[in-house]
């Protein structure tokens, strides 16, 4: 047996002799030692026997040695004297020296003689459940080794390496998660010369700052960003500088994403970089295998807490420094609610044992349920929070790591390329194209540099080219790393919600307008609440930025990045969430016209105020409105503003690049068309579309064919007369009147 240190576990009983012995028979002593400490709990039991104290035991609960009995001259003169937590790192040689003298001290007292002699063991076998075993380990049992009229009793030990924790771990983790993991590789790192900044707060204001500052950093970004490739690179600085206790880089395609994983790989790392804690993890699962399979919860208080408190409680180096456990992309572990009960538990530590030396460093996207967590004013996390956007020092990085790129990629294939290549006006392209995303410019760089093409200036020829003509069909698709992305986006969109979430995002890629439209303008048009609007972008924040309800009043709907909208307006690379123009114009017609008969229906009678647009909205949409937040005349305002500029627009553009749709029909039909104001330009344009479309339709007329059209009429000359405008007979075509009107 090594003479390391051990952990040592004394499981000791005793079989009474067949000659009562004076008073010490009757002596019950007990050792209760404190379960870290085996290896004193031993000595304890291996004195007792030396003095003679038969039917004792070692129970390793309470941290006290004691007697059952007051002090005696019989009893081991230990009574409640509390065992030093050092005892449980002791060397196994000092335990050697030990029980050689008791040993020797008992078997000359106690050599079996006459009837004795035929219990012995036979000559050349030695006793116990052990003989001759090797590799063995026993965790927690209870044995009796009974020998008639024998008075020496064996002391069985339970023996650790250091790695039976970790072997019976290894199960439960997911080694494809660590920062070092061959299945990640290569991993995404920081360009050097880029993210400077961030680098900076993490390694010298956060991890390097005073020790009461915040132990927990949440940094959030869009899809695209880099988060992974901050994370990578600062866990390997933490990693270089001895301070990366853990890391887990969740993974939804890679299976990386189960939360049951995480702590035991938390665990598996502290244990196999610092030996100090894997002695205790050792000690702890051997006494209790089945903690393995116990809640999140209570791994993480009874594997890492008590552990460190311990360790912390003797003052040990290793709690003197801080050590960082990274959690890369959280929002990929598999459920919400696992997602939020991960972080409530890493802030629950915190909370309650701040001392500790763990800082936790979380990266994700900006979801929802995550902003919520962080943000709970009954539940108050103290962490830092830093957003990584696509601004100009992002832009600066990114033409760098471009640049950088195209150079290598240059003097890798120094064959097929000109000394001048890439030109500056193909590298300006190139830069505005990506756009400042990482995620972009890193598959851009893989395209060109195709090892198995071996062309990079043909590769990127055929890429400009390809994002002038991004709408063709090719089976060459440089940007498929990033569709692939999108795609798992997309893909968390439960489907009863993707149609709605589909006409969002059709009407803010295909219809946007001159005018600012606010997402509360946008719900309203597509007749959508605000519990139904936020649950259609719920799985969106990462590739939208999405305003707050209370901001919804003014601020609108943004892509973080063009190649989002690029994605989904190109039917070959988003196949299945294509939003196509044809069904954007006609659900804008449908909804325009609907809109537009609302507004008009309550009209009972013709007067001058029926020409005053602007009371439209106040009189007839507010009692329609899904979503005004209190301001129902703003809210009707904002609506009727996109009206007056898109609604006709969007019915002739549908009209004339597709033909009137087949539901477009009964609310033409049915539209109160007299009420309309020709002064609309875009109302102009759908109805000269509509007047050559063959014989005049019974929907035009250029004369007053009822009662209603000849009280219109003569309101109508009245009213512009008033106003020193000319009214003048309409006549087919009206394409050349339209170009005076308007």
């Amino acid at each position: 047996m090594k003479a390391t240190q051990i952990l040592v576990s004394f499981i000791a009983l005793f079989a009474a002799s067949t000659v009562a012995t004076p008073a010490a028979t009757n002596t019950e002593v007990t050792c209760d030692l404190l379960s870290w400490s085996p290896f004193a709990g031993a000595a304890c039991a291996a004195h007792c026997i030396r003095l003679g104290h038969r039917g004792g035991w070692c129970d390793n609960r309470l941290g006290w040695a004691s007697t059952r009995r007051p002090y005696d001259r019989n009893s081991c003169g230990w009574a409640s004297i509390p065992l030093p937590l050092t005892a449980m790192l002791l060397d196994l040689s000092r335990f050697r020296v030990y029980w050689k003298r008791v040993s020797a001290s008992d078997r000359r007292s106690e050599e079996p003689t006459g009837a004795d002699q035929k219990d012995a063991m036979p000559s050349g076998q030695t006793g116990g459940f052990f003989s001759n075993a090797s590799g063995t380990m026993v965790s927690n049992p209870t044995m009796v080794d009974y020998h008639p009229n024998m008075s020496i009793h064996n002391i069985y030990q339970v023996v650790t390496n250091g790695n039976a924790g970790l072997n019976l771990l290894r199960p439960y983790i997911c080694k494809d998660a660590d920062v070092n993991a061959s299945a990640r590789y290569p991993p995404p790192r920081c360009h050097p010369g880029t993210r400077q900044k961030i680098g900076k707060k993490l390694r010298d204001e956060w991890l390097g700052g005073p020790t009461h500052s915040s132990k927990i950093m949440w940094l959030s970004g869009p899809a695209g960003t880099g988060k992974s490739a901050v994370a990578q690179t600062f866990a390997e600085y933490c990693e270089e500088n001895g301070c990366l206790g853990s890391s887990y880089f969740f993974s939804r395609p890679n299976h990386r994403d189960k939360f049951e994983t995480v702590i035991p790989t938390i665990i598996y790392h502290l244990a196999s970089t610092f030996p100090e804690y894997a002695i205790l993890l050792d000690r702890v699962i051997a006494y209790d295998p089945t903690i393995l399979d116990k809640a999140p919860r209570t791994q993480l208080r009874k594997l890492i807490v008590e552990p460190f408190s311990l360790l912390q409680a003797q003052g040990h180096p290793l709690t003197q420094r801080s050590l960082v456990i990274l959690l890369d992309g959280l929002d990929e572990c598999h459920g919400l609610e696992l997602q939020c009960e991960l972080v409530e538990m890493i802030g629950e530590l915190v909370r309650l044992k701040k001392d500790l030396p763990f800082r936790w460093l979380i990266c994700s996207r900006p979801e929802p349920h995550l902003e919520y967590i962080f943000s709970r004013a009954d539940f108050v996390i103290d962490c830092q929070k830093h957003r990584l956007l696509i601004d100009a020092d992002t832009k600066t990085d990114v033409s760098k790591f471009l640049h950088d790129g195209l150079e290598a990629i240059k003097t890798r294939f120094w064959g097929s390329c000109s000394l001048d290549w890439p030109s500056p006006e193909q590298l300006i392209r190139i830069i505005d194209i990506v756009d400042g995303l990482f995620a972009l410019g890193d598959t851009v760089l893989k395209y060109i540099g195709s090892a198995q093409y071996a062309d990079p200036a043909q590769r990127l020829v055929d890429f400009l080219a390809y994002m002038e003509r991004a709408d063709r069909v090719t089976a060459d698709n440089p940007l498929e790393t990033l569709d692939l992305l999108y795609s798992r986006i997309l893909g968390d969109i439960p489907e009863h919600i993707w149609p709605t979430t589909k006409q969002i995002l059709q009407l803010e890629f295909h219809l946007s307008g001159v005018t600012e439209r606010s997402a509360q303008t946008t719900a309203n048009f597509l007749r959508t609440n605000q519990t139904t609007f936020y649950a259609a972008l719920r799985t969106l924040h990462s590739v939208l930025e999405i305003p707050t309800p209370a901001d919804a009043v003014s601020t609108e709907l943004r892509a973080f990045h063009a190649s989002f909208s690029d994605y989904l307006t190109n039917s070959v690379r988003s196949g299945k969430y294509h939003i196509s123009e044809s069904d954007a114009y006609r659900d804008n017609g449908e909804l325009g016209l609907f809109w537009h008969s609302v507004m008009l229906s309550d009209v009972a009678t013709v007067s001058d105020d029926l020409l005053k647009r602007k009371d439209y909205p106040s009189l007839t949409l507010v009692p329609y409105l899904k979503w005004s937040s209190g301001q129902p005349d703003q809210a009707a305002q904002g609506l009727y503003d996109f009206l007056a500029e898109r609604t006709w627009w969007g019915v002739s553009g549908s009209a004339q690049l597709y033909k009137v749709p087949s539901k477009l029909l009964p609310f033409l039909e049915d539209f109160p068309f007299p009420y309309m104001e020709l002064g609309d330009p875009g109302f102009l344009r759908f109805i000269s579309w509509l007047s050559q479309q063959g014989p005049p339709s019974h929907l035009l007329r250029t004369e007053a064919s009822n009662d209603l059209d000849k009280v219109l009429l003569k309101s109508v000359v009245s009213h512009f007369s008033a106003r020193g405008v000319s009214v003048v007979p309409m006549a087919f075509p009206i394409a050349k009147i339209e170009a005076s009107t308007t």
